[in-house]
């Protein structure tokens, strides 16, 4: 199942597998880029409807709605716990469609069964099940962690669907039966709402459903099943109460304490809690009251100490690494760069270089170059989130060295997620490109860890900007700090926004110059800097 494209996996699950498919966020799992995907679960979406979603979100993870319009239920271990826990209860000889998922589980694909609920670890701790109400993202979607993958032999294509296992709905039975007597308390519950109250409360259920992350579709089982016991029928007035409720949690949801945490993980000094406010955009009294308070839960925890005067604090100093002043100064690397960068700045030893720029604006062209310029004096790995050899053979065909120089002597990686992990500290590691789609707040920490991992390295890490309004990559100037060099693209221009480093006691930052990608790779000046 040769997967080369979010869009062509859609539309192959939809023609090829009979799936109703709807498009996930980016690099996440939530179905919240349709307005409701509850129609989706009652009729597959066209071709036409299918390619519009993907030409909105050309990078859109894949998401399969599971129960009867797919003819599915699915199994949702999610580690190797979870599977652990489940092969206690079925067996492990089952030969049915199979996924792995980023962080180290499973997607066991059966026939639809109606017996078989949607349902987060209720019967088997770890394992979900997803059926009718419910949906999966699937392969070749991407999560920080990594990639959802079929395992070979057991795509869709290849394997029939194997029946839902009679030992887990054995099981499923039992555990019902043992909630069946809280029915008369439910009922209690049912006649609480008053005739006068009944729209608000209504809406106040789905709020707490989606605050706790109910999927979509379950928040609409349960607020339909609530409005039937009233002798109500009425499917618009529950998808504007969940639609309603989703929209004020995603406005409001923000996790400030891992948000605040993160930010003070990478500050290599003293720092006022004004300058969190500030690249944090903490308006409103409760979320700086909140930063406040974690800041000293941090302090208590030992991670953070007070220093004089109000409101200013410091990492903990645990392990200091001392700096040793060398008997004379290191010389640059000897770096070449496209556009004649190097005649503007250097870059030492333990650099970070930031390629920021708008959509196709030439950020892989640079970096190909930067891999093919200096392949033959350092080692070099490339880090590619989304480029597959095919692609990859595309553009290097169309650079001026022979494709066997590039097969030997830089190393390719399809990475999405951890790159620090796999960054080599006395090389030259190219980042291509680290994808960010929410939490931006997060791309410093990001950075900070790819830099700790370095030597006598450096690393050069593409990221995306939101427009060319703005100089700096999603992420803001949490993204600068790092950095020794930074370069903003726009389309047919290239801008120092940030140098360290100076060739000559020549002032580089601010520095422009216009150029033409040539068949998509290599770079024509067009004019002189300025």
């Amino acid at each position: 199942m040769g997967l080369t494209s979010f869009l062509e996996a859609a539309l192959m699950y939809k023609n090829k597998c009979g799936f109703s498919v709807i498009p996930v966020r980016p690099m996440d799992k939530r179905p919240d880029l349709l307005t409701s995907w509850n129609e989706f679960q009652g009729r597959k979406a066209s071709d036409e409807e299918i390619k519009n979603w993907w030409t909105r979100y050309p990078d859109a993870n894949v998401g399969i709605v599971t129960g009867a319009v797919s003819g599915i239920s699915v199994i949702d271990m999610d580690s190797s716990e979870g599977e652990e826990n489940l092969f206690k209860v079925i067996s492990e000889n089952i030969v049915t469609p199979t996924a792995t998922t980023p962080r180290g589980g499973k997607h066991l694909y059966f026939k639809y069964d109606p017996r078989i609920p949607s349902v987060s670890s209720k019967v088997i701790k770890k394992v979900d099940t997803k059926s009718d109400g419910g949906m999966v993202v699937a392969a070749p979607s991407i999560r920080p962690e990594g990639r959802y993958t079929w395992i070979d032999g057991l795509q869709p294509i290849q394997v029939e669907y194997a029946a839902f296992p009679e030992e887990y709905i054995a099981l499923l039975d039992k555990v019902t039966q043992k909630v069946s007597g809280t029915n008369e308390a439910m009922a209690e519950i049912v006649g609480m709402f008053e005739h006068g109250r009944r729209d608000e409360s209504l809406f106040h259920i789905a709020n707490k459903l989606a605050q706790s992350r109910t999927p979509e579709g379950e928040i609409i089982q349960v607020l339909n099943q609530l409005i039937l016991s009233w002798g109500e029928n009425d499917p618009k007035w529950i998808h504007a109460k969940v639609k309603s409720a989703l929209q004020r949690v995603a406005q409001r949801e923000r996790d400030l304490f891992t948000e605040v945490r993160q930010w003070c993980a990478i500050q290599d000094g003293s720092f006022r809690v004004e300058n969190c406010f500030n690249e944090l955009l903490l308006q409103t009294k409760e979320q700086k009251a909140e930063c406040r308070k974690v800041m000293i839960d941090l302090t208590k925890q030992g991670i953070l100490e007070r220093e004089k005067g109000i409101g200013i604090y410091s990492p903990m100093r645990k392990n200091i690494d001392f700096i040793a002043i060398p008997d004379e100064e290191m010389a640059p690397l000897e770096f070449s760069w496209p556009l004649g960068i190097h005649s503007w700045a250097e870059i030492r030893q333990r650099n970070i270089v930031i390629i920021a720029g708008v959509s196709n604006s030439g950020k892989t062209a640079m970096c190909l170059n930067i891999a093919m310029r200096n392949m033959d004096k350092y080692k070099i790995r490339y880090q590619s989130s989304e480029m597959t050899g095919d692609e990859l053979y595309i553009k290097l065909k169309h650079m001026p060295r022979k494709l066997q120089d590039f097969r030997d002597k830089v190393e390719w990686v399809n990475r999405a997620g951890n790159w620090e992990d796999i960054i080599i500290p006395d090389a030259v590691n190219i980042i291509d490109f680290m994808e960010i789609y929410e939490n931006f707040y997060e791309v410093g920490g990001w950075i900070k860890k790819v830099h700790d991992r370095l030597t006598t390295g450096v690393a050069i890490i593409a990221l995306q900007k939101r427009d060319s309004n703005t100089d700096t990559a999603r992420g803001g100037a949490i993204t600068k700090e790092k950095a020794r060099l930074y370069l903003s693209m726009d389309y047919g221009c290239l801008t120092i926004t940030k140098a360290k480093h100076w060739v000559d006691h020549q002032d580089p930052n601010g520095r422009k110059i216009d150029f033409t990608l040539e068949k998509g790779v290599n770079f024509i000046n067009n004019g002189q800097w300025r």
